[in-house]
C-alpha cells in the first residue's frame, strides 16, 4: 500500500488524536488499541506484517484485553495527553507525542513510534531527555547480532529504521489521495481476490478504508484460514485414531482364537517329537476330538520346537488377559471418534457461516484450551420459544441418540429425502399442533445440514417421530420411517435462524408440500 495513504490518514486523523488522554492500553493477538477518557472510540494498531495499519474505531468485535506483554506500554502511556501525530522522515513511521505529569509534579514528554513496516512493523515507546530519545518498551526486539546498524532494546537509543529504496514503502515525492476510494483496488492476491465484500466498497476516507480492510477483508480471512487449518488437523487427528481403532479390532478378533492357540499348544506339547526347526507346519494327532482326526498346526520355522509351543502358549494367554482391555481401549477410541466428529461438524458449519457473512470469529488463547478441555454440547440447540426447540445431530451416533432415544412421540423428525444429511428434531414441549412456519424452518435447517447445503429446492421428509423406527442390527443414523410429507425448501444456515427467531421474523415462504 503506497506511503500517501499513511501521510493522508495523518493530516486528516491529527485533529481527531490531539488532546486526546490515553487510560488503557489493551491487545488480541497482533493487535494494540490505546482507548481514549470519555470517548468510545480508540486507537488501533495493527501490526500484521503484511498489510500493517492503524485507524480510529468504535469496534467492540475483538476481545482486546490488558495483556503482561504490554504492562510496560499500558504502565508509562495511562493517562498521558497526545500533543501530536505525524509522519516521520517521509517514512511509513508514524510519531505519537505524548506527555503527562509524574508524581514529582514534573513534566515527561514520550514518543509512540508507530512503524508501519511490511515485514519489519514495530511500535517503540521512547522518553525524551536532552533530545534523545530513550527507549522504554518496543513491541519487537532487535539485538546488534540481528541487526548491526541498528539496536532496539529498553534503555537504548532510539535510531530511525534505513529508507528502503522501493517504491511500494515510501514516495519522495507527496501524492495526492484521489477520492472516491474503492475497496476492490487494495486487494491483493491470489486468495483475496475471492473475498465477498459484505459492506459499502468505496471511502471518502482512509480511516474508514483502513478499518473496513482489516474488519470486514483481513481478518475474517485469517480466522477462515485458521479454521481451515484446524480442521485439517482434527481430521488428521481422527484418521489417527481410526487406525488405531483398525488395529484394536485386529487384536481384539485374534484375542477371541484364545482357546484355539491353547489346543494347538498342547498338541505341540505331547508331539515335539514330531518337529524340527525350520518346519512351517506340522501335521498332528487332534487328541481332543473323538475321531482322532490330523490337524494342520502352522509354525514358525525360526524357533526350536520348544519355542513354537511357548510362542502359542503366549498369545493364549495375551488373549486371555488383553480381551478385557482391547474392549474397553476399541471403547474410548470410538468415543474419542465420535468427539472429534462434532468438532468437524461444528468447524465445518462455523466455516461455512463465516463464508457467508465474512464476519470476525476471533476467540483468546484461554478461551480455546478451556473450549478444547470441555466436552461439546450434547446436541445443537435453537430455542424458538417456550413452546418448541430445535435439536440437531452432527453425527451418526448423535442422530441415533437424538431420534431413537432423546427425541419424545409429540416430537417432530426432518431430514433430506435423498441426501445424507443431520437429524433435525423440533422438541414439542407442550404438545402443540404445528405450523407451516415451523415446518418450513425445521425443513430448511435439514436441508442447510446436509450434503445438499450448497443446493436450492432440496426435497426435505418430515413426520412425526413416532413414526420413525430403527430396524435391529441397522447402521448407527440409519432409520425407516411412514406417515411422512414432503417439502421443497432452500437450506437455511442456524446463524440465519438463530438471527430470524431473535428479531422476530421468523416467518417466511413455505415450500410447496407433496
Amino acid at each position: 500500500m503506497d506511503i500517501k495513504y499513511i501521510r493522508e490518514w495523518a493530516a486528516c486523523e491529527r485533529n481527531s488524536l490531539c488532546g486526546n488522554i490515553i487510560v488503557e492500553v489493551k491487545r488480541i493477538q497482533d493487535s494494540i488499541s490505546l482507548y481514549f477518557k470519555g470517548k468510545a472510540q480508540y486507537l488501533q494498531v495493527y501490526l500484521d506484517s503484511t498489510n500493517p495499519l492503524l485507524f480510529i474505531t468504535d469496534k467492540t468485535s475483538l476481545p482486546f484485553q490488558k495483556d503482561n506483554r504490554i504492562e510496560a506500554f499500558a504502565q508509562h502511556l495511562s493517562h498521558t495527553r497526545i500533543k501530536e501525530a505525524e509522519i516521520v522522515n517521509n517514512d511509513r513511521i508514524v510519531r505519537i507525542s505524548l506527555e503527562k505529569t509524574d508524581i514529582f509534579n514534573t513534566l515527561v514528554c514520550y514518543n509512540l513510534y508507530l512503524e508501519l513496516i511490511p515485514h519489519r512493523s514495530n511500535i517503540i515507546l521512547t522518553r525524551q531527555d536532552k533530545d534523545q530519545d530513550y527507549i522504554i518498551e518496543c513491541w519487537k526486539y532487535i539485538s546488534l547480532s540481528a541487526n548491526t546498524t541498528r539496536q532496539l532494546l529498553p534503555g537504548s537509543v532510539y535510531k530511525l529504521p534505513d529508507r528502503v529504496d522501493n517504491a511500494n514503502y515510501h514516495t519522495l515525492s507527496p501524492q495526492k489521495v484521489e477520492y472516491p476510494l474503492f475497496i476492490k483496488d487494495f486487494i491483493s492476491g491470489k486468495g483475496n481476490k475471492s473475498i465477498p465484500i459484505m459492506k459499502q466498497e468505496y471511502f471518502d476516507n482512509v480511516n474508514d478504508l483502513y478499518e473496513s480492510l482489516v474488519y470486514d477483508i483481513i481478518l475474517p480471512e485469517r480466522t477462515r484460514r485458521a479454521f481451515e487449518q484446524e480442521k485439517k488437523n482434527i481430521q488428521k487427528l481422527k484418521k489417527k485414531k481410526e487406525k488405531k481403532l483398525l488395529k484394536l479390532r485386529e487384536e481384539y478378533e485374534e484375542s477371541d482364537k484364545s482357546e484355539i492357540y491353547r489346543k494347538r499348544a498342547e498338541l505341540l506339547k505331547s508331539q515335539l517329537h514330531l518337529i524340527r526347526q525350520g518346519m512351517t507346519e506340522v501335521i498332528v494327532t487332534d487328541y481332543y476330538s473323538t475321531e482322532d482326526k490330523k490337524v494342520t498346526i502352522p509354525l514358525r520355522k525360526d524357533l526350536s520346537p520348544r519355542k513354537n509351543m511357548n510362542y502359542l502358549f503366549r498369545k493364549y494367554r495375551k488373549g486371555i488377559n488383553g480381551k478385557a482391555i482391547i474392549k474397553e481401549q476399541i471403547i474410548r477410541t470410538e468415543e474419542e471418534i465420535e468427539e472429534l466428529d462434532r468438532e468437524i461438524f461444528d468447524l465445518e458449519n462455523d466455516i461455512s457461516e463465516l463464508k457467508e457473512s465474512n464476519s470476525i470469529v476471533q476467540k483468546t488463547q484461554k478461551e480455546t484450551l478451556k473450549k478444547k478441555k470441555q466436552k461439546s454440547d450434547r446436541f445443537r440447540k435453537l430455542k424458538i420459544n417456550e413452546d418448541w426447540e430445535i435439536f440437531i445431530g452432527r453425527t451418526n451416533k448423535e442422530n441415533d441418540e437424538l431420534t431413537c432415544r432423546y427425541a419424545r412421540p409429540e416430537d417432530w423428525w426432518f431430514h433430506t429425502r435423498i441426501f445424507h444429511g443431520a437429524h433435525i428434531i423440533l422438541r414439542n414441549y407442550k404438545k402443540s399442533e404445528i405450523t407451516p412456519v415451523l415446518i418450513n424452518l425445521g425443513s430448511r435447517l435439514a436441508a442447510y445440514f446436509s450434503k445438499a447445503k450448497n443446493s436450492q429446492n432440496v426435497p426435505v421428509d418430515y413426520t412425526k417421530i413416532r413414526f420413525v423406527t430403527k430396524p435391529h442390527g441397522s447402521p448407527p443414523g440409519y432409520v425407516i420411517y411412514k406417515n411422512q410429507k414432503t417439502i421443497y425448501v432452500d437450506p437455511l444456515s442456524l446463524r440465519e435462524a438463530s438471527e430470524m427467531i431473535k428479531e422476530g421474523r421468523i416467518k417466511q415462504f413455505a415450500g410447496k408440500d407433496q
